[in-house]
């Protein structure tokens, strides 16, 4: 699968969610749930082409049990990659998710000091902006094209998301929270396959990676984990990884 198929799969299972869920069931729990379950239907199993080289990926999707005092992010990701060296890295990401508000360009439930308490357990912390309508964002392609592979993936171009996505730091930092913010965002598929996959924005701290394993530190564990563990074409994938059952159900 070339990785823009890939990336298209992640904006269309968003795009379905989120029109079942607008109004009527317009909460971030049921957005995050339904297209994380989506997302581990539909690319359990892939082989990315169209970057520097071949990547092998699977997905799992773990669910937080009952209700914790404190989380961490609503969407929480341990990547363990095998590097073409044959090393096993592990890191943790973490997206916060908000909600537009009905009839408003602004994103209510985002609170300042929540957001500096998240940034002080995890700096790399990214915010996950639901939008029941569609969004313009800047895309570069060159970030894993190869130019003479592709051409005409020479400049920037807009693409169309309801899940733009942008640094917390950099939210906290303009401080305003609304549809402002998306000029300085990317769409969640890009976030992804070119950040996560690529070990961009994650926190390879002990505590960031026990978090999002379910195991007791001073990060709180988020309500869903995704486990994607990935390799270059000559290597096996990393072992799998179940996060901890006391704390964690698969959902598939």
């Amino acid at each position: 699968m070339h990785f823009l198929d890939f990336e298209m799969i992640i904006e269309a299972e968003l795009r379905e969610v989120i029109l079942d869920a607008f109004p009527l069931s317009w909460r971030e729990d049921v957005v995050s749930y339904n297209f994380t379950e989506r997302l581990r239907r539909r690319l359990s199993s892939v082989t990315l082409e169209g970057t520097h080289y071949p990547l092998v990926m699977e997905l799992e999707v773990y669910k937080l049990s009952g209700k914790p005092e404190t989380k961490h992010g609503d969407i929480g990701l341990l990547v363990r990659s095998k590097l073409a060296t044959g090393e096993l890295i592990e890191g943790a990401g973490f997206l916060e998710a908000k909600l537009r508000a009905r009839n408003s360009s602004k994103f209510l439930q985002v609170r300042k000091k929540q957001c500096e308490k998240l940034l002080r357990e995890s700096p790399h912390t990214q915010l996950l902006l639901y939008d029941y309508r569609p969004v313009v964002v800047l895309d570069d392609p060159r970030e894993c094209f190869d130019s003479e592979f592709f051409p005409f993936a020479q400049h920037g171009t807009s693409v169309v998301t309801h899940g733009p996505v942008l640094p917390l730091n950099l939210a906290v930092a303009i401080n305003y929270f609304d549809d402002r913010l998306y000029q300085y965002s990317h769409p969640i598929g890009h976030q992804i396959s070119r950040r996560f996959l690529t070990l961009h924005d994650l926190d390879f701290s002990e505590p960031a990676i026990a978090a999002v394993k379910g195991f007791p530190t001073t990060i709180a564990s988020p309500s869903i984990v995704l486990v994607l563990r990935t390799a270059t074409s000559t290597e096996n994938l990393p072992e799998p990884f179940r996060p901890n059952n006391n704390l964690y159900g698969s959902l598939g």
